[in-house]
């Protein structure tokens, strides 16, 4: 689905920020469009809904909230 820049190793991820994403292109964008116009996270075979956007109140940042165990982290040296 993408290519993310977790903080931490370890972890569940509970959400992804906008800018930390690397790829793919179309998903980098996304952080920089306003959060009402921002679509749903959702998985592109079955449509399930992943996450939904919304403002990191700590750091006023824009995030998915992510359903808890919704998305799988692999770890990657950068290849897409």
């Amino acid at each position: 689905m993408m290519l993310y820049q977790k903080d931490q190793p370890r972890g569940t991820l509970k959400r992804l920020y906008l800018d930390r994403i690397v790829a793919p292109d179309s998903m980098v964008k996304l952080q920089f469009r306003a959060l009402r116009s921002l679509p749903l996270l959702q998985c592109e075979k079955c449509k399930h809904i992943n996450g939904v956007p919304y403002i990191y109140p700590k750091e006023r940042r824009k995030a998915y909230l992510l359903e808890i165990g919704s998305m799988k982290k692999k770890l990657s040296h950068g290849t897409y």
